[in-house]
């Protein structure tokens, strides 16, 4: 149903943010399967992570399949962009400007500065970026329901996750 790489340099909250959508999922009733690719025990290092919530039989996600990315930065989302398949999203946490090939959809956003000016501190980046993720899939990820079960989770500030799901389209 929905396959996805969440990813960025260690210490940016890759691993939080695709554990947060996966336990949501769950809670919502989907089967979830995750895997940690690379670069997890070297903070500034490469990190990715793979998500796969629906009937899946193996965690991981070939060339051209993934639903989406989510990038806690550019240099990232163009080392993992083969994996994004034709029609895919790529949710970007730079406004910095790069090129790519037609036919994905490209939301640059800056999550960190939207964080920094709500919350007072740049915390919140990635539940604003998790938030547009269920924004876009927002018939996964019902909002009041998603939103009910986020506020039970440690730490978890609904605000930001409520802020980024309203500044994305629904994709389906």
């Amino acid at each position: 149903m929905l396959k996805g790489i969440i990813c960025g340099k260690g210490g940016q909250g890759v691993i939080t943010i695709n554990y947060l959508l996966g336990r949501l999922a769950s809670e919502l009733g989907y089967r979830v399967m995750s895997a940690e690719t690379h670069g997890m025990a070297m903070r500034g290092g490469s990190v990715a992570t793979l998500i796969k919530i629906g009937d899946f039989s193996s965690p991981s996600i070939g060339s051209g399949d993934a639903d989406f990315i989510l990038s806690m930065d550019m240099d990232e989302a163009l080392r993992n962009f083969e994996y994004l398949k034709a029609g895919g999203f790529c949710i970007i946490n730079s406004t910095q400007d790069c090129t790519f090939p037609d036919g994905y959809r490209i939301i640059r956003t800056h999550a960190s500065r939207t964080s920094q000016d709500a919350f007072g501190s740049t915390r919140y980046t990635g539940q604003i970026l998790l938030g547009q993720v269920m924004g876009a899939y927002s018939r996964v990820f019902p909002e009041t329901a998603s939103l009910e079960i986020l506020s039970n989770f440690e730490k978890v500030e609904t605000g930001a996750v409520r802020a980024g799901m309203n500044s994305v389209a629904h994709i389906n």
